[in-house]
């Protein structure tokens, strides 16, 4: 399969435009739409360079989860505490406990969530608003 490549960062000759791997920076911040093949390896169908922003965005099946702590989502470790917004899947809030009994890991049918942060150590997604006011984890559709 073909991945495709397209700039949506603004200024001069900047706009929605095509470009290639080799055009992506270090520092540029992407939004990647993926999935994971046979083997369990994430294959990117659309890369888009974005504007830059501190948020952290994952949306995908949840690979595993530590209660009322952590998640994995397609790979990508999500960290949650007290402070987290927890959401079901109509965007009600919910408590932390409500939230981790309904998300579903192997070897169940799994839960398809999307968290929200800011980039911690690592492979690491800081949804627990102990440094920005912007985490939150949600039980999302297909």
């Amino acid at each position: 399969p073909t991945t495709q490549f397209v700039d949506c960062t603004s200024g001069p000759g900047k706009g929605l435009r095509t470009l290639s791997f080799t055009d992506l920076q270090v520092s540029d911040r992407l939004e990647v739409r993926a999935s994971k093949d046979s083997a369990g390896n994430l294959l990117a169908a659309r890369v888009e360079r974005t504007e830059a922003d501190d948020l952290l965005v994952v949306k995908g099946p949840v690979d595993a989860k530590m209660a009322n702590t952590q998640l994995t989502i397609i790979g990508i470790n999500v960290l949650t505490g007290s402070n987290t917004r927890y959401r079901d899947i109509d965007g009600n809030l919910i408590t932390d406990l409500a939230f981790y009994n309904l998300v579903q890991a192997p070897p169940a049918v799994l839960s398809i969530v999307r968290a929200q942060g800011i980039a911690g150590a690592g492979n690491v997604i800081d949804a627990t608003r102990a440094l920005s006011t912007r985490g939150e984890v949600e039980i999302a559709s297909q």
